[in-house]
């Protein structure tokens, strides 16, 4: 029995499935790209699976949740849940769902290539311009934090720091509470109940400076027990 050139083509296309779905599944990303002359760390380490068509090179990568990495100091990239990309020897061209952060802005990622291994830099296509960085920031595959921690991580900070308020605030309440006091009581006797002068007008009565000496040392008191 003879195949039809429709049956050929049908045939030829479940072989190809069936290679894009056992690539998928034998081969690991970091190995993957290390094939194709390019660094093993790209993508993070939280994918869930990828699928590659070696006939045309299309590379689609699924991670668990979009996520943001970190690859050295002040310069961050987002993933979206698929990444897609054409992969070459050297390079990953046309990506899709991949934008770096650059002078606060955030610019999508359009390619990512190697065109010297031996000149230990990496090149970002971010539209404009070509970014170079380091090699060896993508040798391992980058720690990927999905929204949800980091929201969790923002409201725990958030969190810590009013804590901190709080208390730096109650602090100085409690201090400038008694402070109050004292000021209140000094310039309340200095205006209207001044302490009277004795019989013979030569000094202050001695009951009221017993009564000022023990209100200085309640508020001595206050404050050393802070």
């Amino acid at each position: 029995m003879s195949l039809t050139p429709k049956s050929t083509l049908l045939l030829c296309l479940c072989f190809s499935l069936l290679f894009t779905i056992s690539t998928s599944y034998s081969t690991s990303i970091e190995e993957l790209l290390k094939s194709q002359g390019l660094p093993g760390g790209l993508f993070p380490r939280s994918i869930k699976s990828y699928d590659y068509d070696e006939l045309t090179g299309r590379l689609e990568v699924h991670l668990e949740s979009p996520c943001l990495a970190e690859f050295e100091i002040e310069d961050r990239v987002y993933f979206d849940k698929v990444v897609r990309a054409n992969l070459t020897y050297g390079g990953l061209f046309g990506l899709e769902g991949l934008t770096q952060e650059e002078l606060f802005l955030w610019l999508p990622v359009k390619g990512i290539i190697v065109k010297d291994p031996s000149s230990g830099l990496i090149l970002i296509d971010i539209g404009f311009a070509h970014k170079q960085l380091s090699l060896s920031l993508f040798e391992d595959p980058p720690v990927c934090k999905s929204l949800a921690e980091l929201l969790s991580s923002f409201i725990g900070l958030h969190a810590f720091s009013n804590f901190k308020q709080t208390t730096l605030n109650g602090f100085t309440d409690v201090h400038s509470s008694s402070a109050d006091q004292l000021i209140e009581y000094e310039t309340n006797h200095d205006q209207d109940d001044k302490p009277p002068v004795s019989d013979h007008g030569t000094g202050y009565d001695e009951g009221n400076d017993d009564e000022y000496e023990k209100i200085m040392v309640q508020n001595q008191s206050g404050h050393g027990s802070l």
